[in-house]
């Protein structure tokens, strides 16, 4: 079972304070999570991917935009991304980054819709570089999604593999700290897609927890 965790704080327009909170919101979970009198000790892969030595269970990720954290925990290898959605120079990113058959579906979009389509796209593709452990660049073209045809008035789904596993995405949208599932028609630029990309017989993500302060509620699927 996945548990993801969605914290709401205040210091979105400072982007260094915005960093420093979520380290300060990771720690704290880390140690709630482990159960250990302090923050345990991370430590990184050769490419970058944080993980606690002394935890090895434990696999988590973390992501931040918008004034909003995203931290996911797993049993098995997991990574997460999390997007505001807001306007950027899309087309020209996509054949520097990406491969044509990644992207050919947003060709079939509303106009209106095929921002938020590609902040989807880039949610999905940089979750399964964190859960794989490699970071933007070269190698962002040697680790493909693939898309399957969605059910009539449904979203694509996205797959990938990875050392003969198949890797699968679950996706969130994030309005006015309201969380609900992922669909194009309903997002709009200022909302947030949050994507965990976890191995397909891993359970998907069963509890979400947001966190605002002060107040704490609590929502479950």
């Amino acid at each position: 079972m996945s548990r993801l965790y969605i914290y709401h704080h205040s210091c979105s327009e400072n982007r260094k304070a915005s960093k420093e909170a979520g380290m300060d919101f990771l720690q704290k979970r880390l140690q709630a999570e482990t159960g250990a009198e302090f923050p345990p000790r991370m430590a990184r892969s050769e490419k970058g991917k944080p993980f606690l030595p002394q935890y090895p269970e434990l696999c988590f990720n973390l992501s931040d935009s918008g004034g909003y954290i995203a931290l996911v925990f797993s049993s098995t290898p997991i990574g997460i991304d999390l997007e505001t959605i807001s306007p950027r120079p899309y087309q020209s990113v996509l054949p520097r980054w990406f491969l044509e058959s990644e992207y050919r579906f947003l060709s079939d979009s509303e106009p209106e819709r095929e921002l938020c389509r590609f902040i989807h796209l880039w949610t999905c593709k940089e979750s399964l570089l964190k859960h794989i452990g490699c970071g933007l660049g070269a190698e962002m073209k040697e680790h493909p999604l693939h898309w399957r045809k969605p059910a009539e008035n449904a979203e694509a789904e996205a797959y990938a593999f990875y050392r003969e596993r198949e890797l699968v995405f679950d996706s969130l949208l994030i309005q006015n700290g309201r969380i609900r599932p992922w669909k194009a028609e309903h997002a709009r630029p200022g909302n947030l897609i949050c994507t965990v990309c976890r191995q397909k017989d891993e359970a998907p993500v069963s509890e979400i927890i947001t966190l605002e302060e002060p107040a704490v509620p609590k929502e479950r699927f």
